[in-house]
């Protein structure tokens, strides 16, 4: 028989059932992102190496899922190859546009400057040229094209987005490319007219829309410049769009983001109460997201510790189950790229013509003119700065130079997190390293067909 070993990458459960007479736990790979139901005597084989006393069936099924794995196996050198490979044979191009610097909101903590500045019409043919560069590259032989309309507030640059989407779509046929977008908007002006124009003309089906929780929290966070309270119109926008028959049709997608800290921890569990009594809860999606610092202004200063919000989150998602909400899927999945850094033809474009490799850099002051500016369009691109640190991401982690991913066994699911964040001194981990427990039995309380039984 070959030799194994438990993969590094693995996390087991403690009995999941005592009351059970076949004792069980799950096992889960980060390496695939897979979960497995198996008998503690199961387990006990795997755990003192006895794999002697395991079946053909599953010593194939474990080596499938990548939780025992050979025993001279390097795993992080594998995992390196597998994302290497990945990345290289990706064949979709994506870009983030952010067509305007402007926003109605003052948020606290938000890090952008907001100007009235917008994508001047001479720079459109400088963003289609330097993407169809990107599409004609050598080896590529891009299949999709896809983009994120992005701010500031993008709805404040509706102007650009109407004159700038027939052109990216033009440059999908053009290249026999599928063509999709999705949206990042505070949602104060997604009026059931405008949605109807950004699923329909527009080609826009995702958008992500953030509430702080229920109205006093929110409108205590989430005020325009003037000091306006949004709550209710942007709760009316949402409740209106989902609503719409073209939201089904066009198999359309909200998603809420709740940003979380001491000040409104506890306004997360009625928010979800409320999204039910409105019957919305199982038309959207949810992500309950940490406050982090923006540009190092300080935003974190009320956030909960990580273990903390990691507890809490077990709660929330445990409310958000009870109440029927149409997510089921709580452990997270193989991840090959920490994000659009490491996929070095994806860039951002501002309304000043400046090209980022990440969305958090523009209207930042703390960013401008920084190592992470690749270019601006209006300049010869000889000028622009190609060896960006942000893109040597994998390379800085298998050296643990900067973090330390190499030694994490979520890293296969996480990918590192916010390369930026670790390259400014902040780890970046995610709340599933501390939950990933709780999470495993969720899952498997919730949809047990998420999770297989090894029999």
């Amino acid at each position: 028989m070959n030799k194994f070993k438990l993969s590094y990458y693995s996390v087991i459960t403690d009995i999941i059932d005592e009351g059970d007479i076949e004792k069980k736990r799950i096992i889960y790979s980060t390496r695939t992102g897979k979960a497995l139901l198996i008998k503690d005597e199961t387990y006990s084989n795997i755990f003192s190496n006895q794999f002697e006393k395991l079946t053909n069936s599953e010593i194939y099924r474990l080596t499938e899922m990548l939780i025992i794995v050979p025993e001279n196996e390097n795993e992080l050198e594998s995992i390196m190859l597998e994302n290497s490979a990945f990345i290289e044979d990706r064949k979709v191009l994506y870009h983030v546009l952010q067509p305007g610097a402007n926003c109605q909101l003052g948020c606290h903590y938000c890090g952008q400057q907001h100007t009235k500045n917008f994508l001047p019409k001479e720079l459109y043919t400088k963003v289609i040229d330097r993407i169809e560069k990107k599409l004609l590259s050598k080896g590529k032989n891009y299949k999709a094209l896809t983009f994120t309309w992005y701010g500031a507030e993008p709805l404040m640059s509706i102007k650009q987005i109407r004159e700038l989407t027939p052109l990216l779509k033009e440059l999908a046929i053009k290249y026999n490319t599928l063509y999709s977008a999705d949206m990042i908007t505070n949602g104060l002006s997604l009026k059931e007219r405008i949605f109807e124009e950004l699923v329909t003309d527009l080609d826009i089906r995702k958008f992500q829309i953030t509430i702080d929780g229920m109205q006093e929290d929110h409108d205590n966070r989430r005020y325009t410049k003037s000091g306006e309270k949004t709550f209710e119109i942007i709760m009316q926008n949402i409740i209106n769009a989902v609503n719409n028959p073209l939201y089904t049709e066009k198999k359309c997608q909200i998603g809420i983001r709740i940003n979380i800290d001491y000040t409104n921890q506890d306004s997360v569990i009625p928010f979800l109460e409320l999204l039910s009594s409105y019957d919305i809860l199982d038309k959207v999606t949810l992500q309950f997201a940490e406050i982090v610092d923006w540009g190092q202004n300080g935003a974190s200063k009320n956030s909960l510790s990580i273990s903390d919000f990691a507890e809490k989150e077990i709660d929330w998602i445990l409310k958000y189950i009870q109440l029927g909400g149409k997510s089921n899927d709580f452990i997270p999945e193989r991840q090959y790229a920490s994000c659009m850094v490491q996929e070095k033809d994806s860039e951002v474009f501002d309304a000043f013509g400046n090209i980022f490799p990440c969305y958090e850099l523009p209207y930042t002051p703390i960013y401008d003119n920084s190592v992470y500016l690749v270019g601006n369009l209006k300049n010869n691109e000889n000028t622009y700065k190609l060896d960006n640190p942000l893109r040597n991401w994998p390379e800085l982690v298998k050296k643990g130079e900067v973090s330390y991913c190499s030694k994490c066994k979520f890293y296969p699911v996480c990918g590192g997190g916010c390369p930026k964040s670790w390259l400014e001194g902040n780890p970046s981990c995610p709340s599933f390293k501390f939950n990933i427990e709780d999470r495993l039995i969720l899952q498997h309380i919730s949809n047990k067909a998420k999770i297989t039984e090894l029999l």
